[in-house]
């Protein structure tokens, strides 16, 4: 069952059921003991509810915590539900009917956007690498440029042969009116084999999709869910043979 808090009054706290217009369930919790049924709820638990709750609280706890793209980290969390719990995977609500929340609520640890390039300040954690080190080589005041490098990727541009350059206006952030790269070239490499890349996770959100529009049978389902979760090769990728 789900509650929302009532009051408090001394040392205890009374929650309410969350239907408190058609229900009277209560609970009362002394001090930091668990809450105990006051008076029973007059419907059933509140099962699937409960699981996309927690399903978006984990999801949010990890995008405010790890630097990893939200639509992965959405991955990884259904993947793990699949793994864990694989009946309760199409309870779950879909990326585009949740995209809004989950990035809002990675812009909550990003500073506000500058309204001009003079409150443009890089400070701190936003100056860094994700292996901590500093990024910003240099911040000129006039005219206003940044640059951005590090002592190792430097020293291999002073190593490269070649230097190619390249600059762009269309992609550019706001209030900066360019942006220019410079990249070098110190180990000549041969060119890659022709290689089908299927991501894992995509997979799964497919056979999803597929089992709920009642494509494909459930044993059929289990089968390939099994084979795309557990199969492994040298480029950790899905073998699309086993998807047809």
């Amino acid at each position: 069952y789900r509650y929302v808090k009532d009051r408090m009054r001394n040392e205890n706290t009374y929650w309410l059921c969350e239907n408190r217009s058609t229900c009277n369930g209560r609970a009362v919790q002394r001090r930091s003991e668990a809450p105990v049924v006051s008076t029973p709820h007059n419907h059933e638990l509140n099962v699937e509810p409960n699981e996309r709750e927690e399903f978006r609280t984990n999801l949010k706890r990890r995008i405010r915590e790890e630097p990893v793209s939200v639509r992965k980290l959405f991955r990884s969390e259904l993947v793990k539900i699949q793994t864990t719990s694989p009946d309760n995977v199409s309870t779950l609500p879909q990326f585009d009917t949740i995209k809004n929340s989950l990035y809002r609520t990675r812009n909550e640890k990003y500073p506000p956007l500058p309204k001009s390039i003079d409150d443009v300040k890089l400070e701190g954690s936003w100056r860094l690498t994700l292996n901590n080190e500093d990024f910003l080589v240099i911040d000129n005041s006039s005219p206003r440029y940044l640059c951005f490098g590090t002592t190792d990727s430097l020293k291999l541009l002073c190593d490269s042969e070649h230097i190619f350059m390249d600059g762009t206006f269309k992609s550019c952030p706001a209030p900066f009116a360019q942006i220019k790269t410079k990249a070098g070239i110190t180990q000549q490499t041969t060119a890659p084999r022709k290689k089908i890349y299927v991501n894992r996770n995509t997979c799964i959100l497919d056979l999803l999709s597929r089992y709920n529009s009642d494509t494909l049978a459930l044993d059929d389902y289990l089968i390939k869910i099994s084979k795309t979760i557990g199969k492994k090769n040298k480029n950790r990728d899905v073998d699309n043979n086993n998807l047809v």
